[in-house]
């Protein structure tokens, strides 16, 4: 799942996983990955998450993902522009398994999606 308000954004890194042969939910911001995630089944195998989102931003969204018993075992790996160390501290804190810097390299993103889901 991508969760990113720029559809820009939403629309290169859908077409890059799909390329990679992921299958690809999107969602404009936090709201809509909740509403989204509520009907999917079986739940996504990892979440590729933007911090700055209108209605519920990125941190407001690994919260209730790290507090929900059916969510939390899905990995987060946080897209941003906001590279300050406090963000990335307070993303990892929340349960980020990775935080990659926008904008972002193909293989920098493909290598960071393999770590996570490797056991």
């Amino acid at each position: 799942m991508v969760v990113d308000d720029s559809r820009t954004i939403r629309a290169i890194a859908k077409s890059m996983l799909e390329h990679h042969q992921y299958q690809i939910v999107t969602a404009e911001d936090g709201i809509d990955a909740l509403e989204k995630l509520d009907k999917q089944n079986p739940s996504p195998d990892l979440i590729l998450l933007d911090i700055d989102m209108p209605r519920m931003d990125g941190f407001e969204f690994a919260t209730v993902v790290s507090n929900n018993e059916k969510l939390k075992q899905i990995p987060i790996i946080v897209i941003t522009s906001r590279i300050a160390e406090q963000n990335k501290e307070k993303a990892l804190s929340l349960g980020a398994k990775k935080f990659i810097e926008k904008p972002f390299e193909e293989q920098t993103l493909i290598e960071a999606i393999r770590e996570v889901l490797t056991p």
